[in-house]
């Protein structure tokens, strides 16, 4: 099993800034936060999840599979800033 090491809040360090959002998500099963997306498997994950903007997330550690909201800057609309 891989150590666990907390990110630094160092504006270099490398797992956030590569992927935002990335240090927050962790496995539910292990609280692991080697976690990668996956691929989507079936019409439910395909269409359904990605239309309420549900990633499919698995762990590198214990390899679960898991869903969590996609924190994507195309799952948030766009705000009207004209009045």
């Amino acid at each position: 099993m891989r150590e666990f090491e907390l990110p630094s809040s160092a504006p270099h360090s490398s797992a956030a800034a590569a992927v935002p959002g990335a240090a927050k998500r962790l496995c539910p099963y292990c609280q692991s936060a080697e976690i990668a997306r996956s691929h989507r498997r079936g019409p439910i994950e395909k269409y359904l999840l990605r239309a309420i903007h549900v990633g499919v997330y698995r762990c590198d550690d214990c390899n679960s599979r898991f869903y969590g909201f996609s924190n994507s800057e195309a799952a948030v609309p766009p705000k009207n800033h004209a009045a």
